[in-house]
Parts: C-alpha cells; structure tokens; sequence
C-alpha cells in the first residue's frame, strides 16, 4: 500500500533494541579496556599488608590518604628485588600494568618493578611518635612491671565480635585456666577507636580486685592497626595502676602499645597460652612439690619404721635379766683379764729386773776397762805434752840467747863504732845537731872510754864542716 509523505511522519517510531550482557562478557570487556589503556603505568604510595604465599607471589596495597588500590607481584619480578626491604608503610613507585581479576570482578595493579620512594605517612608519624614517648622514658625497662603471680581476675580491651576474643576464651577454655575476664568492649579500628580504647583502660583501673589488662585484637595493616600507635592510647597505657598486657596483631606486627606495655605478646592467641604458661609452670611446680612431698613421707614413715624396730630390739636387749648376766659375763671377763695382766706384768717386771743387772754387771766392767784405758792414754800424754812443753822452751831460749848476742852493743864496737853520750845528762848523741861546740862527751869504745870536749861540729847535710864564729 503507497504511502504519502505526511502519512510516513505519523508513523510510531521503531523502539531501540536493548544490549544484555552476562556478567563474563561484560567484565570481559572491562578488561580489555582497562588493559588497553593502562598497560604501562607507575603509580606512587605505600605499601599496606604486604605478604608474600608459599607460591612466591607478593600481595599487597598501594594507598594514600583517599585511595587504595590492590596490587600482585609474581615470583618472578619479585625475585628481582630481594636486595630491597619491602614492609609495610615504605613509600614506593610501582610499575607495571592494570588488570582484572574476573573471578572477584576486581581490578588490580600487577607490579613488575618496585622503587623506594620514601617513608610513608603513617610510618613516619609512626617513627616520630616511637621516638619523643622514647626520649620521655615510656619505654624504658625500668618503669615495667612483671605480670601478677597467677591472676585470678583480668580486664580484657578489645572488640566484642572481633576474632581476638574469641582465640583468647578458647585457650583460656582448653587450659582450664580459672581465669574471670571482665570486657571492656571498644572498637579496634577507625577514628573513634583511639578514644575508646584509653576511656577502657581508665575503667578498668578504676574497677577493684582486677589483678591485670590485657589489650588485644587480630592482625592487619597498618591502618588497621593505627588506633593503637596513637598518643593517647599509649598515655593511657603509662599511666595505667594494673600491669597491661599487650597482644596487637599477628608476631610481627608491631605497635606503640607493644613497646609501652609491661609484657608483650605476639597475637591474642599468644597472651592467652601466656597466661596459661604461668598456671602451667605452677601446675607443674605443685605437682613436683607433691612428688616430692610424698616422696619425704614416704622417706618418714620409713625411718620411723626402722627406729620403731631398733627400739624393740634395744627393749629385749636390755631387759633386767639379760642385762643381769651380760653384767656377770662382763665381771667374770675382767677379772680374768686382770689376772692374765698382772701376770704378765710381775713376768715382765722380773725379766726387766734379770736385764737390768745385766746390763749393770756389763755396764760396771766396761766401765773400769774403759776407765783404765783412759788413764793409760792421759798418762802418755801427759809425758809426751811434759817432753814436748820442755822441748819447745829449750828451743825458745836457745833463740832468745842467739838474739841477745847478735844484739850486744859490744859486738859493735868491737867492729871500730864508738858510743857517745853528754856526760852531765848521760844522754846518747844520734845527730851532731844535738850537741854544740865546748859540749863534753864521754866516748865509750870496745875496751875502756874517753872524755873530750867539742871543738868542731860538721853539719849532716853538707861535707863541709861548720865553724863556730
């Protein structure tokens, strides 16, 4: 049928045919975009819950104040990077290509090179806050307390659905541990967390027969975990009367709280077998106790046994007839060894006696032999000393005679010398120095003397002679 013009405009106009796509076609067309369009791209951040899998793969994300983005690093670019320390907080360019995990519909950051960029935010105002409490001695050994000696009644700070709770009651459960746990129920994590978690630790200490406060919560990022490097939880923690126990997060995971608590445990299910160390270690300490404790009755009752036998036995050995005839038997046995003594006593006296006059007989013979040899040999020497003593005086004063005449003034003048002497005085004349001239001299000569006067004197030291003027 021919239409005109106008007719045609009057029709209806044809409805648009509607795309369904099934959730695969449609994520897969989302990954070929995004990997169309980002397949080189570096993107700056820092490191959250970076964990490597038994597989070698990294898991990690990158994030900033507004955004987190998830990133994947396989073994082998990995492998390249094992120089550099990667952890949490370390601000980092990553490179690499966007992609799109269909089975989860998410898309990530597939990380083919890592470069330190810096510290991140919350890991420097992590290490600021670690050093000015530091400095201010929060941290130091001295100011810690040890836990109390098996507490019976603990405060417990976490939150109340959260997985810690749980793995704290379930070992406190299994361990038997007559423990009363007193909740202080907080959020863990977000903005409001800080604030309530000190406001639970000033309410437990104010809530009295608790002996100790344990602070605790599941692992995480650290994000997850910042409520607990904030100031006012570690204040809270300083000024806190109970000793505090705190077990943030998995082993190495550390916090602020860790570093000012008293004891730090590695994760929840840490604190509770910690805890339930000390029951087992007193456990263990009363059961050695009562071994021991047995094992010294045992050791009592044994010894009294025997003392009980022993008396029973010095009972009959000393009843009054049985000790009656010991005594007789004892009598009997002295008295004969008093006999035999004095027997060989008098014997050996008498053969002492025999001895003696022996020995006196033999004694006195020697006695007079060795006298009259004595007397013998003084006798000769006696005569030998008398002929020797005579001998040697002959000798002497044949000496002395020989002497004297070689030393007779006589003999000299017979040689022709003359002697003379100043006949007032008597006096020898040695020097002509001793005289002067008109002195009269007495001159003796071998036979006979002469008297002359001094008419000439010659000095000594000349050969000239001398004249008196």
């Amino acid at each position: 049928m021919p239409y005109d013009a106008e007719s045609l405009f009057d029709l209806p106009e044809p409805e648009p045919r509607e795309t369904i796509y099934s959730v695969s076609e449609l994520t897969a067309e989302i990954k070929d975009l995004l990997e169309g369009t980002f397949d080189a791209v570096t993107v700056e951040g820092e490191i959250s819950g970076w964990k490597v899998y038994s597989s070698g793969h990294a898991y990690f994300s990158l994030k900033d104040e507004d955004a987190v983005i998830s990133c994947v690093m396989w073994r082998t670019y990995l492998a390249r990077h094992r120089q550099v320390d990667l952890h949490d907080g370390l601000a980092v360019r990553a490179e690499g290509r966007i992609s799109l995990y269909p089975p989860r519909g998410q898309y990530q950051l597939v990380v083919e090179n890592l470069r330190p960029a810096g510290i991140g935010e919350l890991q420097k105002r992590f290490e600021e806050l670690k050093k000015r409490l530091s400095e201010e001695g929060l941290f130091d050994e001295e100011r810690k307390r040890p836990l109390p000696f098996l507490p019976r009644r603990i405060g417990l700070i976490t939150s109340p659905t959260g997985a810690a709770i749980e793995d704290f009651r379930k070992i406190v459960r299994e361990a038997k541990l007559p423990l009363e746990l007193v909740l202080a129920p907080c959020r863990v994590q977000g903005l409001e967390a800080p604030g309530e978690i000190a406001q639970a630790i000033k309410k437990l200490n104010r809530i009295p027969g608790l002996e100790m406060i344990v602070i605790t919560r599941g692992g995480g990022s650290l994000e997850d975990l910042w409520a607990f490097n904030e100031e006012i939880v570690a204040r809270a923690i300083a000024d806190s009367k109970l000793p505090v126990l705190s077990a943030v997060g998995h082993e190495i995971d550390f916090t602020i709280s860790d570093f000012v608590s008293d004891v730090r445990a590695p994760t929840p299910t840490g604190a509770a077998l910690l805890l339930a160390g000390l029951y087992e270690t007193q456990r263990n300490r009363l059961a050695r106790l009562a071994e021991a404790l047995e094992r010294q009755k045992r050791q009592y009752l044994d010894e009294m046994r025997r003392r009980l036998v022993t008396l029973y036995r010095s009972l009959a050995r000393y009843h009054p007839r049985r000790v009656l005839d010991e005594r007789r038997r004892r009598l009997d046995d002295v008295a004969e060894a008093l006999r035999q003594r004095l027997q060989g006593r008098l014997q050996e006296q008498r053969s002492q006696l025999r001895e003696c006059e022996l020995r006196m007989r033999q004694g006195i013979a020697g006695c007079v032999t060795a006298s009259r040899h004595r007397l013998a040999r003084a006798d000769e020497r006696l005569r030998q000393g008398r002929r020797a003593f005579f001998l040697a005086r002959r000798n002497r004063l044949e000496r002395l005679n020989v002497t004297l005449h070689e030393l007779d003034p006589k003999r000299i003048l017979h040689r022709g010398f003359a002697m003379a002497e100043q006949l007032e005085t008597g006096r020898l004349v040695t020097s002509s120095r001793n005289v002067a001239v008109g002195d009269l001299l007495r001159i003796r000569f071998a036979e006979g003397a002469a008297v002359g006067q001094i008419q000439e004197i010659e000095d000594p030291d000349r050969d000239t002679p001398k004249k008196e003027e």
